[in-house]
């Protein structure tokens, strides 16, 4: 017997409140695809959502196949890497139930996509493990007022929150966390230090669970409702004790509670040099000032002799001390200092440098400070999506069985 599966495929959603318009033209990006994010997007998928971006720089590792539904162990077999931002992606575009889904993915870190990643998205949802990425992923919320749902687990409990970033007078994700521990860690380094502190890595059940919750909560958000606004929900799976905790705004937050606004688009593109965007907002501005995004780290000293060493990187791309090639074994003799930049004029040498390689990509968004009258003014480099995501569609309008054509599947196996 054929069935039409057209014929009241979204019955159920309907009367669950979901208007097929606002799903048809959602945008949700998904930040973190280990085992929670990997259950978001397959929820969202499943529901309909029509746009969903992707983005982490890790790769899959053998105990996420178990825990992340969208991965399929027939491509993950053999030695090649694997990265989850792309197996998600590709497992999303197979089981989307969305008349013509579009799945955008980055390979990257948080930082090296920056403010233009989330532009047009009704909600971004946080999945990953490291809180300094959480704070990041929050400030950029808040700045771009976007609905920011947060998931996270530890052992058998889980926790979600929700953030409608609606006003400056909200609470937001720091004022729950104010001391934020620093540093990158990947989700495999994670989990090893959760087994060797003796408790039990989330599995599949929790990250089902909590993975539901948050996609509830994020498509509540793409229709503007946030039932769960402000407060922080924590579950223990074992148990079924559960809590709710009313989050209020910490006057000492260190977070960001502002909004940009009037962002003016630039006609200067990331890989230019940084005097060109100085020289475009001549226009508006008489002396203008450029606030990086991050520091940019100019030097630091070799963690052996103290000898100052050129590192040239935005902090976040900095993950361990330098070491100067021919002095591993010398005994520190002193601290030259780190040298850093959080702003660039003019007449400074680093506005010869360009502007990707301080830290600031296609369709970035930043501030520029007019020191002349101490106004500050929101631009945004040239670029789009397409700068910053890889693109995949389906040609067909039913959900596949796999991946997505032949042809697309064997572009997937070219290495990046």
């Amino acid at each position: 017997m054929d069935i039409d599966i057209n014929s009241g495929l979204f019955s159920r959603e309907t009367l669950a409140g979901y208007d097929r318009g606002r799903m048809s033209s959602a945008v949700v990006t998904v930040v973190g695809l280990g085992a929670g994010g990997c259950n978001v997007v397959q929820t969202l998928a499943l529901a309909g959502v029509r746009e969903i971006r992707l983005i982490d720089f890790d790769t899959v590792e053998p105990s996420n196949l178990t825990r992340s539904p969208l991965f399929d162990r027939r491509r993950l077999a053999g030695k090649r890497t694997r990265y989850k931002a792309r197996e998600a992606a590709l497992g999303a575009l197979a089981c989307s139930y969305a008349a013509d889904p579009i799945v955008r993915f980055a390979i990257a870190r948080f930082e090296e996509v920056g403010l233009g990643a989330l532009v047009g998205s009704d909600v971004v949802i946080a999945a990953v493990d490291s809180l300094r990425i959480r704070a990041l992923v929050a400030d950029a919320t808040r700045l771009l007022g976007i609905p920011m749902v947060e998931l996270g687990f530890s052992g058998s409990r889980g926790q979600i929150s929700v953030f409608p970033n609606t006003g400056g007078d909200e609470p937001c994700w720091r004022c729950l966390h104010p001391e934020v521990v620093d540093g990158i860690a990947s989700c495999t380094l994670y989990a090893q230090g959760v087994v060797e502190s003796g408790a039990i890595p989330a599995t599949q059940p929790l990250a089902a669970v909590q993975g539901a919750l948050a996609a509830e909560h994020g498509i509540q958000a793409v229709h503007g409702r946030f039932p769960l606004g402000g407060r922080a929900f924590f579950l223990d799976l074992h148990t079924g004790q559960s809590r709710v905790l009313h989050l209020t705004t910490d006057p000492d937050c260190p977070g960001v509670h502002r909004r940009l606004v009037g962002v003016r688009p630039l006609a200067v593109r990331s890989e230019e040099p940084v005097r060109a965007v100085l020289e475009a907002v001549r226009e508006f501005t008489t002396e203008p000032v450029m606030h990086l995004p991050a520091p940019y780290v100019v030097e630091m000293p070799c963690a052996a002799c103290g000898s100052p060493i050129e590192i040239g990187k935005p902090v976040w791309a900095v993950t361990q001390p330098p070491r100067c090639a021919k002095c591993p074994d010398l005994p520190r003799l002193g601290d030259s200092g780190i040298v850093v930049a959080s702003t660039v004029a003019g007449d400074d040498p680093l506005a010869q440098r360009r502007c990707r390689a301080l830290g600031l990509p296609p369709a970035a968004i930043f501030e520029v400070e007019d020191r002349a009258t101490g106004a500050m003014h929101v631009v945004s480099l040239a670029g789009g999506l397409d700068d910053l995501f890889e693109t995949r569609r389906r040609e067909s309008n039913a959900p596949a069985s796999l991946g997505i054509n032949k042809d697309e599947e064997h572009r997937q196996e070219e290495p990046t």
